[in-house]
């Protein structure tokens, strides 16, 4: 059994959780940190994806809050890519993060590996957080939300983001965690975008600091892609019968980010050729994005988290049946009775029209 673990603060990611430990422990061995953990001295230290969640809570007391399914959701990146993933991929990747011998694909099967997102060189922190909370708990802690590509600022404070000297991509520090207090006495600046891509900085950081604290249906990669095609067409960037004109869509895009956040973000897009990530959501792919890319598309349509996962898929350019009919010679008349509409589009105006039928 653990003799303690160190109480979870929000948005902690389990790497500072165990790094507190082992600062508490004053363990000298960076081993049996980990073998007290995870119940194996090979463990790595992962910061985004770990496994073996359900060794730690199995050496807790019996009515621990830190399950493991609670580890997953409040400790680690998992909910941050869920909504974002086939149903059936994101149930083998959170088994996989909560067994106990299954960490070697989970990078590979959430498609970290094959995106073209960089991916973190070292942990970040805001030092207006590291002040606040060091002031409050007597220690700072690294936020998931710092730690996502693509983020540039503090969700809490607006401040720009600092690179720690925590290296997490290289060997290096593979079996090493490394708590804030260590972590922050040294800080570079980031390379951060300029110019009008700061007003969009904070709201990508808010709604990923969202995806992370709150869960969100899981539709699947089509019912991603007719979610996106139905908001189009609302908002006139796609046909009443779903086409999207490609080169509008990146246009009117390239124009709302600027070219430094996008390709700081790893989201460059060429303005030329139609093969790039953003066709790709609004098409019926079968590959699995970034959640930040996600993120730009759901901001640059103007709609929230809430907006985007709770709205209606199906296109209703007239609302919702029924609708009232309007032969006044049926005993009906006004009443709201029809139920059938085709819609199609004006050729002029390219505007959504409707052909109703009654059974009158």
């Amino acid at each position: 059994m653990l003799p303690f673990l160190p109480p979870p603060y929000p948005d902690e990611l389990l790497y500072s959780i165990c790094a507190r430990y082992h600062l508490y422990s004053a363990s000298t061995s960076e081993k049996k940190t980990l073998l007290d953990l995870f119940g194996s001295s090979s463990a790595s230290a992962i910061y985004d994806f770990p496994s073996r969640l359900s060794a730690i809570s199995s050496q807790l007391s019996s009515n621990t809050i830190n399950t493991p399914e609670r580890l997953l959701r409040y400790h680690t990146m998992f909910p941050l890519y869920e909504p974002f993933l086939p149903l059936n991929r994101s149930k083998v990747i959170a088994n996989n993060m909560i067994a106990t011998d299954k960490g070697g694909g989970i990078h590979t099967s959430i498609g970290a590996m094959a995106s073209s997102v960089p991916a973190l060189q070292t942990l970040r922190f805001c030092p207006t957080c590291v002040s606040e909370e060091t002031k409050l708990y007597g220690e700072p802690y690294w936020h998931r939300t710092h730690q996502v590509p693509g983020v540039f600022v503090c969700h809490a404070h607006g401040d720009f983001l600092k690179n720690s000297n925590v290296i997490v991509e290289s060997q290096v520090n593979k079996h090493r965690f490394i708590s804030a207090y260590h972590g922050t006495r040294r800080s570079i600046d980031i390379d951060a975008p300029f110019g009008s891509s700061i007003e969009h900085l904070l709201p990508i950081a808010l709604m990923v600091f969202a995806l992370l604290n709150n869960t969100y249906e899981i539709l699947g990669l089509r019912g991603l892609q007719k979610r996106y095609v139905k908001v189009l067409r609302e908002q006139g960037l796609a046909s009443v019968g779903g086409r999207v004109p490609q080169r509008d869509l990146v246009s009117q895009f390239s124009e709302f980010y600027s070219e430094d956040l996008l390709i700081k973000s790893g989201c460059g897009i060429s303005l030329v050729s139609q093969e790039n990530w953003l066709n790709d959501l609004v098409r019926k792919s079968l590959k699995s994005r970034h959640p930040i890319r996600h993120i730009l598309l759901i901001h640059f349509l103007g709609m929230t988290l809430d907006d985007f996962f709770s709205c209606n898929a199906v296109y209703s350019p007239f609302g919702r049946a029924p609708w009232p009919c309007l032969n006044n010679a049926a005993e009906h008349y006004r009443e709201q009775v029809v139920t059938n509409c085709t819609i199609g589009q004006n050729c002029e105006t390219k505007a959504p029209t409707g052909t109703f039928s009654c059974d009158c």
